[in-house]
């Protein structure tokens, strides 16, 4: 991405061969870090080495050719789309679900269900499916508009996009959970708004949305890490950008997990069907 400068590999070979150098420096770069690398070779100051090794024994340091691999630049969609998708499955799913629950709750609807053979459950399994069908078409509708028109990147193109699919409907999952328990608790309509923002808002500023979570002190960068978003976050972009698998992203998909188990094990306790 074109944060860090490069690397510098210094190798001992005299232990292992004495006909080499007993010292090697090796360069490694990237094309996203191109303005940065000449002040940070001068800084590494090449010249100074090799006086250095001209007034030592021959062999004693070789210098390698700085080695600088062409990437894809890491453009500003690259850190948006990932956060515009976080944020739009947020907020649509909270206050999709809440209101749906609880209206069905208030006109009386679930208990007419319960005059069926329909089980309980299986109202929950409609009403999720429903939502995580048309929550997914937005996502891949705001994937492919990304890629196709914003030059959004998709390292590994369709795969991509099922990983990130994949980690959608265990965010999606997570989130109605919330849903739930905020329909469940809520007295009155006016009070859902209230309740969602005020678990929406402070992970819409704290989870690298907008902008990068960098820019807070480290005490509070360590309190973002629990978020559910920012995870979702890092998520989307460690898959869609520097085209890592679900194996790669354990950290993310375990606190994800965490969440989702604390949630519906609360949910079990709160959820009201009267």
């Amino acid at each position: 991405k074109g944060k860090l400068t490069g690397t510098v590999l210094l190798t001992n070979k005299a232990a292992t061969d004495t006909t080499l150098a007993s010292v090697r420096v090796q360069f490694f770069s990237t094309t996203a870090s191109g303005p940065t690398i000449g002040p940070f070779l001068n800084l590494l100051d090449y010249i100074r080495l090799q006086g250095l090794a001209a007034s030592l024994p021959q062999g004693d340091v070789s210098i390698d050719r700085p080695v600088i691999r062409e990437v894809r630049k890491y453009l500003p969609i690259d850190f948006v789309l990932p956060g515009q998708l976080g944020f739009s499955i947020l907020f649509s799913t909270l206050f999709g679900i809440a209101f749906t629950f609880y209206g069905l709750r208030e006109q009386g609807v679930l208990k007419r269900f319960f005059a069926t053979p329909v089980h309980r459950i299986n109202i929950l399994i409609g009403i999720g499916i429903s939502r995580i069908f048309f929550q997914l078409l937005s996502v891949l509708v705001l994937l492919l508009f990304g890629h196709w028109v914003l030059d959004f990147t998709l390292q590994h193109g369709w795969i991509s996009v099922v990983q990130i699919v994949s980690f959608t409907v265990l965010m999606l999952l997570l989130l109605m959970g919330v849903g739930l328990i905020f329909s469940s608790v809520a007295k009155t309509d006016a009070t859902i708004p209230l309740l969602i923002n005020l678990f929406a808002l402070p992970q819409m500023l704290l989870s690298g949305t907008f902008f990068s979570v960098e820019v807070f002190p480290g005490w509070l960068q360590r309190i973002c890490d629990v978020l559910p978003l920012k995870q979702f976050n890092d998520a989307v972009r460690k898959i869609s950008f520097e085209g890592l698998g679900w194996l790669d992203c354990g950290k993310e998909f375990g606190v994800l997990l965490l969440w989702l188990v604390l949630v519906y094990a609360l949910l079990s306790r709160l959820l009201r069907w009267e």
